[in-house]
């Protein structure tokens, strides 16, 4: 499944069943996005700056467990 943006808004947070790749931006609000072994968020948007990827993670608002990111040769992250 892919996501063009995802925003999490859920303090209980969200288990990810699916393969899911986020085009552009993951945004957390509230809550933990928990992912599996064979089942990693991945991150798909090219950019080398971390603000272009994610918005607002911290204390309570990260990814728990495997994450992967696009990165284009000799690209940096």
């Amino acid at each position: 499944m892919t996501l063009n943006n995802l925003e999490l808004n859920n303090i209980k947070g969200l288990k990810n069943s699916v393969l899911v790749d986020i085009a552009t931006k993951l945004i957390f609000n509230t809550g933990v996005v928990y992912t599996e072994e064979l089942k990693p968020l991945r991150l798909t948007n090219s950019s080398q700056n971390l603000s272009d990827v994610t918005e607002n993670f911290g204390d309570g608002r990260y990814i728990d467990g495997p994450v992967s990111k696009y990165i284009i040769n000799n690209g940096g992250f």
